[in-house]
């Protein structure tokens, strides 16, 4: 259910930009102006972090943690050098960050893997600073009210490397160090620098434009580069970037291929061509044409011409290990969860998705990423994608359209003399149509072939949206703003009223704002459909295992709130959004 809460969130941001931002540059502007009276002579590093937006929180890259999801990309590589241009308090000696942009484009093609690094001392607030009441706010500006016996900045250490290409073509593979992509504002330690290739030699001395080679052993898999160095005192820093290896081939990368082998569709369809501006859409497609003019949905590259409006898509990828041609055999079958925005489709699966690796194209705490052992067990996989209109309908009419993906692929898989059991994985909402789908199976006599499954941080209890986050968009929807809504302007705060009031939501939220159209606001008339639904769900019982994952937080902290705390204020909201306005 985490994606209700972020699209709740992305909601609020875009209404805010909607609002405030007149150019990309604005928010930068924002910032600095807000910070602009703030005392500076502490600041001996040069850098205030603070200066500018945190498009990447490099507090987190500070030598020492490297955790899954603390690593650089080329992408992250740039964007935190552009961070980094912009903190200075005195105009930077450092390259142009176009200038940087430029040396890493060109060395993605190049056939060896350059890494590059950020080194640099800045500072920071002091995250004790709001709560010791260090910092104060007239509207417009920050000033600075703490002791004058203690500093409001601490100083930090960011070091981050990157290699400046995702991908390498294995098994054999080169590595060079660009002393053109090592920026600091310190000294670098060249005679001390190592690097660990993750290539079973651990760690190794590596000069400037040094090449060192290796070979792996496992192509199409993700292998995290490791560089560090000493920063005085014996002090070491270290830090980590992905690289896929890969071996060339006519299906792609990976033991199953990013493109799936197939499609199979049913329900009902809709024509849909790039060709067709979106406005062009007919006036029965409204739904179709909102997701058009947002590219939340394009024709599938296997059929440019159809999507499913209200059914369901099976893509395929056929193990090739498993028989002399590929043929359906052994099922694993990943269910897709809640996705009112049509964010999510078949490349969840294998391929990178918004800077995240696909689901089975990760590591976890295992030798080598999932894909892996996938394969190795003669799996065939399954995308489970539900239809544009019907994915955030009721659990009960997706399990419906389940069954009938389960029994189709159970068709499939009788046709090709296959008398292996399925596992079924349901993500999110999947989790919840998946074992209501297998639950009425069994009622009704049927065989699902399934031996195991897996829900994968599933509301299996319900999902607990903040109350107050709901009652947010109810009310900012509705503000006039020059005697119209503000749903009337700002389109993603209109849809997130509707995904709120769509069937799914309201069985699955605990307590929901738009349970009723009424001013009453009692837990028990806000969790009506909930509750009706868990009385149904909780008799849904299976003769298979069952085990439930929750994904929880990959930092391993807490949610950064406690109970009946503000997260965020309405009155004020309008009071800013209402100066905002006076610029226009």
């Amino acid at each position: 259910m985490k994606s209700l809460i972020i699209t709740l969130l992305y909601i609020f941001l875009s209404a805010a930009s909607f609002l405030i931002a007149q150019d990309s540059t604005a928010l930068e502007v924002k910032v600095e102006e807000m910070v602009s009276q703030l005392p500076r002579s502490e600041i001996t590093s040069g850098i205030f972090y603070e200066q500018v937006p945190t498009y990447v929180p490099y507090e987190y890259f500070d030598g020492d943690n490297l955790g899954d999801s603390i690593y650089f990309s080329p992408e992250r590589f740039g964007l935190a050098y552009q961070m980094l241009y912009y903190s200075h308090q005195d105009p930077p000696s450092d390259p142009d960050p176009s200038e940087v942009e430029d040396i890493i484009q060109l060395h993605e093609s190049n056939e060896v893997v350059h890494l590059g690094a950020l080194f640099y001392k800045y500072h920071k607030i002091k995250e004790e600073a709001q709560a010791n009441n260090w910092l104060d706010w007239d509207g417009s500006y920050f000033y600075d009210q703490s002791p004058s016996d203690i500093s409001l900045y601490e100083e930090r250490t960011l070091w981050a490397a990157s290699v400046m290409t995702e991908y390498a073509k294995g098994p054999d593979v080169s590595f060079a160090v660009d002393p053109d992509l090592f920026f600091t504002n310190q000294t670098i330690d060249w005679n001390s620098l190592e690097v660990d290739l993750s290539d079973g030699q651990g760690w190794q001395s590596i000069g400037q434009n040094q090449v060192l080679n290796t070979s792996y052993t496992h192509l199409d898999s993700v292998y995290l580069v490791k560089l560090r160095m000493q920063a005085g005192q014996g002090n070491w820093v270290q830090a980590q970037t992905p690289l896929m290896v890969y071996v060339a081939g006519p299906k792609g990368l990976g033991f199953f291929p990013v493109e799936p082998d197939g499609l199979i569709r049913l329900g009902e369809r809709d024509t849909f061509s790039l060709s067709t501006p979106c406005c062009d859409l007919s006036g029965d497609q409204e739904r179709l044409r909102s997701l058009c003019k947002e590219r939340r949905i394009v024709p599938d590259r296997l059929d440019k011409n159809v999507v499913v409006k209200n059914g369901i898509e099976i893509f395929y990828w056929l193990n090739e290990s498993s028989c002399e041609v590929p043929c359906h055999s052994k099922p694993l079958i990943i269910v897709e969860g809640f996705d009112p925005n049509e964010v999510y489709g078949y490349d969840i699966v294998f391929k990178d998705h918004n800077d995240a690796r696909g689901l089975l194209h990760r590591r976890y705490e295992l030798e080598d990423i999932l894909n892996t052992y996938v394969y190795e067990e003669g799996y065939d996989v399954y995308f489970i994608n539900f239809g544009y209109e019907n994915n955030t309908q009721s659990i009960e009419d997706n399990a419906e359209w389940l069954k009938m993906a389960i029994n189709e692929i159970n068709n499939l898989k009788a046709d090709c003399g296959s008398v292996e059991n399925n596992v079924v994985i349901g993500a999110s909402m999947g989790g919840l149509v998946s074992r209501w789908a297998l639950s009425d199976m069994e009622e009704d006599g049927q065989d699902h072939e399934t031996e195991l499954f897996i829900s994968f941080d599933s509301p299996l209890k319900g999902a607990n949206v903040p109350i107050g986050y709901q009652g947010f968009v109810k009310g900012l929807a509705g503000t006039k703003i020059f005697g119209k809504p503000l749903r009337n302007k700002v389109s993603k705060l209109k849809h997130g009223e509707w995904t709120l009031q769509t069937p799914a939501a309201k069985q699955m939220l605990i307590y929901n704002r738009f349970a009723t159209s009424r001013s009453e606001t009692s837990a028990s008339t806000l969790s009506t459909f909930y509750e009706d639904f868990q009385e149904k769900f909780s008799q849904k019982e299976l003769s298979i295992p069952h085990l439930a994952l929750s994904n929880g937080s990959v930092l391993n902290e807490g949610q950064g709130f406690s109970n009946s705390e503000v997260l965020l204020n309405r009155i004020e909201s309008i009071a800013y959004i209402t100066e905002a306005l006076q610029g226009f």
